[in-house]
């Protein structure tokens, strides 16, 4: 239910690709009891511990944007409508917010980074990852986990719709 309602609030939405100085910025380097105060403050809520916004800045993007704000736990989950530019710009927004791929699966078929790099050099690893990644369309559905200090995000694409959830603290769904 909760894809079906981001999916109808895309195509209702007029999403702007260029950036918006005056739409809300979501900036990672913020601690997330930071982030979390400013959503608390700023977003409209939608639900019962749910926020959402509309237009959230993300480097350059716009996305529709929902949090669900636990006690010890935050997820912020960006959507958009799919492209293949869009997809690789938020794999290197990721990298620049400091995250590390941690494994890839597409059309079932998983990368993991960690057990791939205690068998082969990282440089093998990164060949090997970008020679899997290839094999598929980009519009192959994917599942894209990565780690930072601070948060866990995993970035899905099933061809249609992006969405790149970021998460801290003990969420579990």
């Amino acid at each position: 239910m909760r894809w079906f309602t981001a999916f109808i609030a895309l195509f209702s939405l007029n999403v702007s690709v260029a950036f918006n100085a005056s739409a809300n910025t979501l900036t990672l380097s913020s601690q997330p009891d930071t982030l979390r105060q400013n959503i608390l403050s700023s977003w409209q809520e939608c639900d019962e511990n749910t926020w959402c916004e509309d237009e959230l800045g993300y480097y350059r993007e716009s996305y529709f944007a929902q949090a669900i704000v636990g006690e010890s736990a935050l997820e912020i989950e960006l959507l958009s409508e799919f492209s293949a530019h869009q997809l690789s710009q938020l794999q290197l927004n990721l990298r620049s917010d400091g995250f590390s791929l941690q494994s890839v699966e597409v059309m079932e078929q998983r990368f993991d980074i960690s057990q791939q790099s205690s068998q082969r050099s990282m440089s093998e690893v990164d060949e090997a990852l970008v020679r899997f990644i290839n094999r598929y369309p980009q519009t192959a559905p994917r599942k894209l986990v990565w780690y930072s200090p601070l948060w866990d995000a995993e970035l899905i694409s099933d061809g249609e719709i992006i969405s790149l959830r970021f998460m801290s603290g003990d969420y579990t769904e």
